[in-house]
């Protein structure tokens, strides 16, 4: 148990490392588990500790339920500690995701235009042929 909790410390600070972890770069955002693992996963080493000093209790104690408990207790969390080592190494971090498509910025442009009531038209983005201003500002006539 305690060399999962090691093992799970270390690899976590070397994926997280080799991504520029203390650095602050703008396109990566670390997960909350990989952060709080990192920061604060040298508390798991506690829990062989706890685990020995609950065995000793309970074999001069008579009280052989609230012994079931806790070792019950500590055997879960030694499972999903180390799960979550695992997780955290996997899952460390997540891209922005940038798309550009000159569409959606033209028909955003354009909504914006309606919305603010001006009357100043731009050509639009990546287009070459000539921009009939005058068609645009003046209603289209019904026949």
């Amino acid at each position: 148990m305690l060399l999962l909790m090691v093992l799970g410390f270390v690899a976590l600070g070397i994926v997280m490392k080799v991504n520029g972890y203390p650095n602050s770069n703008p396109f990566i955002r670390w997960t909350p588990l990989a952060l709080t693992l990192r920061q604060h996963g040298h508390w798991g080493l506690v829990l062989p500790l706890v685990w020995v000093i609950a065995a000793v209790i309970s074999s001069h104690v008579g009280r052989r339920f609230l012994a079931e408990v806790v070792a019950s207790a500590l055997a879960i969390l030694a499972l999903v500690i180390p799960l979550l080592f695992l997780y955290a190494m996997a899952n460390s971090y997540t891209h922005g995701l940038l798309i550009h498509t000159p569409a959606t910025e033209t028909a955003a442009q354009a909504n914006r235009e309606q919305s603010l009531g001006t009357s100043e038209v731009q050509k639009p983005l990546g287009s070459s042929a000539p921009f009939n201003e005058r068609a645009v500002d003046e209603p289209k006539k019904r026949h």
